[in-house]
């Protein structure tokens, strides 16, 4: 006989049982007991939770209990989802009321008070535990609450917590906004947050999850994003793409549909196309500012955040093989794109030595480097001069510069098909090009670029022979005792060892 209390009322219980079985017994009927309490809590608390519902009373200390609910009580989704459509909308209603409450589009948002801010998170809060509950509160948003997300991103205070109801409610939203030209706009604004210099690590956290979401399961996602966000934001949504798929910046493998990583390549390939194609007439900064208005948007900053892409893809083996490895398009723009770059330091170099007057009439001038047949392509030339134009800083060409090196190093790397197209398109002198870090370059690049020929050369008895084929000859003399003279040393030979060592001169 077992005898407990529950409820204010004394239960007896009799029990048969056989030897051994009765601390199973018991432990089940505890855990009955507790269950059983544990529900009669829950009815009791939704009928307050009724009043978010029916009423739409947005009470604070309502709502921390309904966002304590939603976060730790898993019978909240069968709650939430025992909810009539015509009792969820409302409260979406109402919340995204609360939080809009004040606010006028055509000024600039006033400063909320502490209280008011609080509040607003804490509504917000609730709605993205709610929202990650329950599916049938996700599917009662729609293209109608697009206007209001996007006013709410206006609000600093709340804009972390706007991010995460993008991201709890991302998948029916894009089903049902997709053909909405605000949706677009929205989109715009999350994408230029990025680098916005407000924006935080928490909200760039929270942008990265709404893309990865799009990137995996929408397969037209960069296709539609390139059709109808402006130039501007969709060069950001590349820049926040690159970012996802460098595994060793953000320590995470996220998955990308093959037709967005198709499309990147595609695009690569249209802006190869789009650049060759340019009629581009002098040199003048008003000509080079319309070239750069005539592609509507930034080439070398595109260019070098695809070229990013197509390396971070390269490595994903063997789930892109058949576009990155099997075919060699990328491969080839990647190494015509370094050409360019090549070709604008050649030019660069030979116009300082140019006006350079050197300190002594005894050192030795650099000979005038002759450009490369490679310049003969349209791309390659163009290219090169938009890189001389004075609308592309320095930072931006080591980039780019980089990005090809890396992307060169990754693709070849045990892909055949690649180092023969890389030595067919004099990627062996271009790598040792790059090799010779210039005072612009990013770090690391001769590292890069060495690692880079090492892929491109192993394996391949083609490029190995291309490289023993280069000639090592000097090309400038140094009266190396003058030039000790000047710095006050001296060589001297050791009897011994034979070793040449320096002393200062007496």
């Amino acid at each position: 006989r077992l005898c407990f209390l529950f409820e204010n009322t004394v239960y007896d219980v009799f029990i048969v049982y056989e030897p051994g079985c009765l601390q199973r017994i018991v432990k089940r009927l505890v855990t009955g007991v507790f269950s059983l309490r544990r529900t009669t809590m829950d009815e009791e608390s939704t009928q307050t939770f009724d009043a978010l519902f029916v009423h739409r009373t947005l009470d604070p200390v309502v709502l921390t209990a309904f966002r304590r609910y939603c976060a730790t009580d898993e019978s909240s989704a069968s709650y939430l989802d025992s909810l009539k459509e015509e009792s969820l909308t409302p409260f979406i209603h109402a919340i995204f009321e609360a939080v809009l409450k004040g606010f006028d589009e055509r000024v600039t948002p006033s400063e909320l008070t502490d209280d008011e801010k609080r509040f607003r998170r804490l509504a917000l809060q609730c709605f993205v535990n709610a929202a990650n509950r329950s599916r049938r509160l996700r599917e009662c948003v729609d293209a109608e609450y697009v206007p209001l997300f996007r006013a709410m991103l206006r609000l600093d205070a709340v804009r972390n917590e706007v991010l995460a109801c993008l991201v709890a409610v991302a998948r029916p939203l894009h089903k049902k906004a997709a053909l909405c030209s605000e949706y677009s706009s929205l989109l715009n604004d999350v994408t230029l947050l990025w680098n916005h210099p407000s924006a935080t690590s928490t909200q760039r956290s929270w942008i990265s999850a709404l893309i990865s979401i799009h990137l995996e399961e929408d397969y037209a996602f960069l296709a539609e994003c390139f059709a109808d966000m402006d130039g501007r934001a969709f060069s950001e949504l590349l820049v926040v793409v690159e970012a996802l798929l460098d595994h060793s910046e953000t320590g995470q493998c996220v998955q990308i549909h093959s037709n967005n990583a198709q499309f990147c390549i595609d695009l690569l390939e249209r802006m190869e196309y789009e650049i060759g194609k340019l009629e581009l007439p002098s040199s003048s900064t008003n000509d080079a500012i319309s070239r750069e208005k005539t592609l509507k948007f930034s080439a070398v900053e595109r260019l070098s955040n695809l070229i990013s892409i197509v390396s971070s893809l390269s490595l994903r083996r063997p789930q892109f093989d058949a576009l990155l490895h099997c075919e060699t398009t990328a491969t080839a723009i990647v190494t015509r794109s370094l050409e360019a770059v090549i070709d604008y330091e050649i030019v660069k170099e030979n116009a300082d030595a140019a006006i350079h007057i050197p300190k002594a009439p005894d050192r030795p001038v650099l000979p005038k480097r002759t450009r490369r047949e490679a310049i003969k392509v349209p791309f390659v030339k163009n290219l090169s001069e938009l890189l001389r134009c004075n609308v592309v800083d320095e930072e931006q060409i080591a980039e780019l510069k980089c990005a090809c090196v890396r992307a060169l190093g990754n693709l070849c790397c045990e892909s055949p098909s690649n180092q023969r197209i890389v030595g067919k398109h004099d990627g062996v002198i271009l790598l040792l090009h790059c090799a010779r870090r210039l005072d612009t370059d990013s770090p690391f690049l001769m590292q890069w670029a060495i690692a880079a020929l090492r892929h491109v050369c192993m394996g391949c008895p083609e490029n190995q022979q291309r490289l023993a084929g280069i000639e090592q000859c000097p090309s400038a003399i140094v009266d190396r005792d003058r030039l000790l003279m000047q710095l006050g040393l001296k060589a001297v030979i050791e009897e011994n060892s034979g070793k040449i060592r320096l002393e200062r001169i007496s």
